[in-house]
């Protein structure tokens, strides 16, 4: 008999990702959405769907009911802080209720190395907030019998569609200005490096349970980075340092610098070794630019090509 879990966020980038390699392994896998018809890839691969949402206790618990683990993650909202949590808690309480024995909450790398305000975080701001409800999730999974912590780096999925606004003009211009220092690695992870660790986790408790767990995929500079897509995009691209005075006078009016200005504070603590321990074979930046390529291509379509004079 197969494993039955549940995953959240099953149409989304991490739980897209997650159902894909449970799919894989033959697990049964229950995914709650709001509207089925935007679930089809989904049901194609066998995912069975339940309608609903987190605020809605009746369909939240027929959709755990049956399953021996769940995949937690949540997008925070920009609008309502606390609405993080409270689905965060809505999950929790069902899956007790419906004898789940196993979670595994997907959070972001370096996180609780991070309780104490970071130099250039301002601790009122949305970005601040943000890690702090992560925070508040990551204690109450705690609380639970049998969990395991994913941490998560910088997805270099981020590099495609909308999403790449965090890199700010990159996608018009070629040039990568930002907070980040050069030569200086941060991790990045594929999403389906994260499929792959969240379905081992969710499939051997009993090797994950009561562990936090950094999942990345390469340890990159910001010129890397750069430069990988430029060569598989075929584009003309570049980065552009910021001074420190120009971080401190942008990142009033930019909340992306914030986020950057973390993530180089958190960059030494990247261990890869620590990642393969786990015995999970993860990618390579090479293997995510090659497979994505036709997504990437349509992304920056706007930058000029290097053989533009």
């Amino acid at each position: 008999m197969s494993e039955v879990v549940f995953v959240c966020g099953a149409t989304g980038t991490q739980g897209g990702a997650v159902a894909r390699h449970l799919r894989k392994a033959n697990a049964t896998v229950h995914a709650l959405v709001r509207e089925p018809k935007n679930a089809k890839a989904l049901a194609d691969m066998g995912v069975l769907i339940f309608q609903g949402s987190y605020d809605d206790t009746e369909s939240l618990r027929a959709a755990l009911k049956g399953a021996t683990s769940a995949f937690l993650n949540f997008m925070p909202s920009f609008t309502d802080i606390s609405q993080e949590l409270r689905h965060a808690n809505a999950v929790i309480s069902a899956a007790r209720d419906e004898g789940v024995r196993h979670i595994v909450y997907s959070s972001s790398f370096g996180l609780e190395e991070d309780e104490t305000t970071r130099p250039g975080l301002d601790p009122d701001g949305i970005v601040a907030k943000i890690y702090q409800v992560k925070r508040d999730i990551t204690r109450e999974i705690t609380k639970y019998p049998s969990y395991t912590i994913l941490r998560p780096a910088k997805f270099l999925s981020d590099l495609i569609g909308p999403a790449a606004a965090w890199f700010g003009d990159l996608t018009t211009t070629g040039i990568f200005e930002t907070a980040l220092t050069q030569g200086q690695t941060s991790p990045y992870v594929d999403p389906d490096d994260i499929g792959a660790f969240g379905a081992a986790a969710l499939l051997s408790p009993e090797k994950f349970s009561g562990h936090r767990v950094d999942v990345f995929t390469a340890l990159l500079t910001p010129e890397d980075l750069v430069s990988g897509l430029a060569e598989a995009t075929g584009k003309r691209m570049s980065v552009r340092f910021l001074s420190e005075v120009e971080v401190e006078e942008k990142k009033k009016r930019n909340l992306l610098l914030e986020a950057q200005i973390t993530m180089k504070e958190k960059s030494a603590l990247a261990n890869l070794d620590q990642v393969k321990s786990w015995g999970v074979p993860v990618g390579s930046y090479e293997d995510f630019l090659e497979r994505e390529k036709k997504r990437l291509d349509d992304t920056y379509t706007r930058v000029p090509s290097k053989q533009d004079s």
